[in-house]
């Protein structure tokens, strides 16, 4: 998608266009297409001088957007079980209350990570074994 014209230069090609230089014309001294120069100039004429000003905004949010009440109660949580990673408190959560729409580990872990709660401590308790000895996990160490 090509860049936004600054509103300086809008409002310049405007008023070169108000006193009667063709879209052309603007388009080979500016570097911006005649559909664009053209479209800014139909803009402004129906929009009046705030139409020169970007028409963007935020765009509304998916529909599979969680609800803000989500994001606190994966937080608070985590606040109470600071040991406890995303997916054990996403597995609470969905428990206590199952009508709700939960996000996925990662997501709840962008979220903790943006609330300033780290990561929950590894755990060593996949590693032993229930004398306590280590247990190898993972690869067999062939190669």
């Amino acid at each position: 998608m090509p860049r936004a014209i600054p509103v300086a230069i809008r409002q310049l090609l405007w008023g070169r266009h108000r006193r009667g230089e063709s879209p052309a014309t603007l388009a080979a001294a500016s570097g911006v297409s005649p559909r664009a120069i053209r479209a800014r100039c139909r803009r402004r004429r129906l929009g009046g001088p705030e139409a020169l000003r970007p028409g963007y905004h935020a765009p509304p949010a998916p529909p599979h957007a969680k609800a803000p009440e989500c994001r606190a109660d994966v937080i608070q949580l985590r606040r109470e079980h600071p040991t406890r990673g995303a997916a054990w408190l996403l597995t609470v959560l969905k428990q206590r209350r199952p009508e709700r729409p939960w996000p996925a580990p990662p997501t709840a872990q962008r979220w903790l990570k943006a609330a300033g709660l780290h990561p929950a401590p590894a755990s060593d308790r996949a590693g032993k074994s229930s004398q306590g000895r280590l247990i190898r996990v993972g690869r067999t160490g062939r190669r």
